[in-house]
């Protein structure tokens, strides 16, 4: 019998579970571990020498610093160390970069700071691996440097670490850890036991953030992450979501926590980014909800920012199967949100400019089947800073140099042969939109990278018409137990008004309000 088949029948399977795994072509490893709890033999020599490390730290009675990153998962996994560090009494202090100002990840002038302010030794957290230059002037000055990093490796580069913990070089398992993944290896060895259920939760916040795989150790961290919350709570993370009446889900993580962390790093002109760590070692409930209003203040102006910006700044030009728009009017923390708008609105590859002195800073985003990393790093001798993925780019390029950049962008794309990728989706009929459907698919959480949340096909005749939502949203009552909403702003609600019979792609949510249970279909894309 296939395995996977032997697979199904042990665990009795659901059949449209069986479709939804299937669909997805995944391993039998992959389908083995959604369908269990699966733990993963961990041992690091690695991790070893740097918990040695850190008790010598402790005995000497020595000053730790942590430079974090300014993304969620550097804020996440800076705050795991600085708690765990400081349970363990170790003296320990702890700098995020200024984005605008510093750039990226530790360097010479931090490596100055740290000496001035008499520190013994620096944890990197979510930056380091590439930071040759820094790590070098430490080694220069008598500093040593532990490095907990995720990014890649930099295999040109021969480089001696002092220390390193790096996915790469962890037990199967434990190969996608994000920052706060890695960081969380750490604490559960140094911090006692009551601490470590919020840590779990702090780590799932970043590893939702940070997009990496939902498999390993990765689903433990997201799983126990949301059960710690949901079972325990934590007012840091409950203050900074909007509203809930229900069960906290990935979901309600990826769109109400994770956009607030990450407003430090892109406006950090008007936040100090080092403020969103200070927010989570506050203990004080009413110190709390103020704090978290004032984060929330700002994440609105960053949503307004975007969407002004988005609608402005319009003047896209075409290089070849790329387009690109150049504005020095953009804030330069909100070039991927704008290039990433762009990309949801036309489904194009796009990257994003504002002018910082002499320099073009920028992002890039563009969708699967477009690889972006693969396209822009034959030109790293243009550029002054390049690093992302497929999907995503961060990149800065002198003035002079960007003529010759488009040229050469324009002339390279055309090879790229981009073919949009369909969507998958299931057929069901409204009588299977149930509750009762909606909670199987809910068991295979989380969702993410390498695993998608499935889609489903709706259609329906239109028997009223749809109601408005702050007057750009629609809301079709299919049942009493059944709802339809679009929250998408790039089509037309008025015609979609006028339409006798809905088809469309959505996602399926459960929502609870008064002891009442509806299904609601999140539209995903409208079709013919």
């Amino acid at each position: 019998m296939d395995k996977i088949q032997q697979l199904f029948d042990e665990h009795q399977t659901d059949p449209l579970v069986q479709d939804i795994l299937l669909q997805q072509h995944l391993s039998y490893e992959h389908i083995s571990q959604i369908l269990k709890d699966q733990k993963f033999p961990f041992e690091s020599q690695a991790l070893e020498l740097i918990l040695d490390r850190l008790y010598k730290a402790k005995v000497l009675k020595e000053k730790v610093v942590i430079v974090g990153d300014y993304d969620a998962d550097g804020i996440m996994s800076t705050t795991i160390l600085y708690k765990a560090l400081k349970s363990f009494e170790i003296e320990v202090g702890f700098y995020i970069p200024d984005r605008l100002k510093e750039g990226y990840g530790i360097n010479k002038n931090i490596v100055d700071q740290v000496i001035s302010k008499q520190y013994e030794l620096i944890i990197c957290v979510d930056n380091g691996i590439v930071a040759f230059e820094a790590l070098e002037y430490a080694k220069e000055k008598g500093i040593e440097v532990v490095v907990v990093d995720h990014h890649t490796i930099n295999a040109d580069y021969d480089f001696e670490f002092d220390y390193l913990l790096h996915p790469k070089y962890l037990p199967y398992g434990y190969n996608d850890l994000c920052g706060a993944g890695l960081a969380l290896l750490i604490a559960e060895r140094i911090a006692p036991k009551a601490m470590i259920p919020t840590f779990y939760a702090y780590a799932m916040i970043a590893t939702i953030a940070d997009m990496v795989s939902v498999f390993g150790h990765n689903r433990n961290i997201i799983k126990n992450g949301l059960y710690t919350l949901n079972k325990k709570g934590d007012m840091h993370i409950e203050n900074l979501m909007n509203s809930y009446t229900q069960e906290i889900d990935q979901t309600m993580i990826s769109f109400q926590v994770v956009p607030k962390l990450n407003t430090f790093g892109r406006l950090a002109d008007l936040v100090n980014v080092n403020n969103s760590v200070r927010y989570f070692l506050l203990t004080n409930e009413t110190e709390i909800k103020k704090s978290a209003l004032e984060i929330t203040a700002i994440n609105q102006k960053r949503i307004t920012l975007t969407k002004d910006s988005f609608e402005r700044f319009t003047q896209i030009k075409k290089y070849g199967t790329m387009n690109v728009l150049i504005n020095e009017n953009i804030h330069e923390g909100l070039t991927g949100l704008i290039a990433g708008r762009h990309l949801n609105s036309s489904q194009e590859p796009i990257l994003v400019f504002t002018k910082v002195n002499d320099i073009y800073k920028g992002s890039g985003r563009s969708p699967i089947g477009y690889d972006l990393y693969e396209l822009l790093s034959p030109y790293r001798n243009l550029f002054v800073s390049f690093g992302g993925h497929k999907q995503a780019c961060g990149i800065s390029i002198k003035i002079d140099q960007m003529d010759a950049f488009l040229e050469l962008l324009t002339k390279n794309s055309e090879d790229i042969m981009f073919i949009p990728q369909a969507k998958h989706h299931h057929k069901l009929t409204l009588d299977q939109l149930t509750s009762e459907t909606v909670k199987h698919v809910n068991m295979l959480e989380p969702f993410g990278t390498d695993f998608k949340r499935p889609l489903f096909s709706a259609h329906f005749e239109v028997t009223q018409r749809p109601q408005r939502l702050k007057d750009k949203y629609l809301k079709w009552v299919i049942s009493p137990s059944l709802e339809m909403l679009s929250f998408k702003t790039d089509i037309d609600i008025s015609e979609l008004e006028q339409k006798q019979t809905m088809n469309a792609l959505v996602n399926l949510q459960l929502n609870t309000f008064k002891n009442r249970t509806k299904v609601n279909l999140i539209v995903e894309d409208f079709l013919d």
